[in-house]
């Protein structure tokens, strides 16, 4: 079973309720897009289960490399300043990053 898989299951239950794997942004990026170099999923979680999702991605990842950071209205801070790695971190490209006045 992939990660998302689990992901999805886990979102259903108790465990992730606050969290969703369909929200938007949570798509499936099959190749570079946006800040990413590689490909990427989304998943977003309110504080209530982020403990919760930082421990599920940290014993299931593998040999993945996650990135978690906030969403806010300050997206070039929440993928510079704000954000951690779980995994070998890898840089973003954060010339494409949306950047609001």
């Amino acid at each position: 079973m992939t990660i998302r898989q689990k992901l999805f299951e886990l979102t259903s239950s108790d465990e992730l309720e606050f969290c969703s794997a369909k929200c938007i942004g949570c798509q499936v990026n099959y190749g570079p897009f946006a800040e990413y170099p590689i490909a990427s999923f989304g998943t977003c979680c309110n504080m209530s289960s982020v403990a919760n999702a930082l421990a599920f991605f940290a014993k299931n990842r593998r040999n993945l490399s996650i990135f978690v950071h906030p969403t806010t209205i300050h997206a070039l801070l929440d993928h510079t300043e704000r954000g951690v790695w779980i995994g070998p971190s890898m840089p973003l490209d954060t010339s494409k990053t949306a950047v609001f006045p």
